[in-house]
């Protein structure tokens, strides 16, 4: 999907990335590895679903392309 996709540029459909796109086996391993670590960095963290979910003592750092994501 193209960055320029409405998906990514509207605010009000943002909220259905999470829906089509959420919480998987491979999004299952990346939690519980980086639960185990002090700082992640997420590339294409489209609406932080991953970042959210970590403990508050990790430093989270999240960048995408597509500011309405964020």
């Amino acid at each position: 999907m193209s960055a320029n996709s409405p998906l990514y540029l509207d605010p009000a459909l943002v909220r259905f990335c999470d829906l089509e796109n959420g919480w998987s086996d491979d999004t299952r391993l990346c939690a519980s590895i980086a639960a185990q670590t002090t700082s992640v960095l997420d590339l294409g963290c489209r609406t932080g679903l991953l970042l959210s979910s970590l403990p508050g003592t990790i430093q989270l750092t999240g960048v995408d392309p597509a500011a309405a994501m964020l």
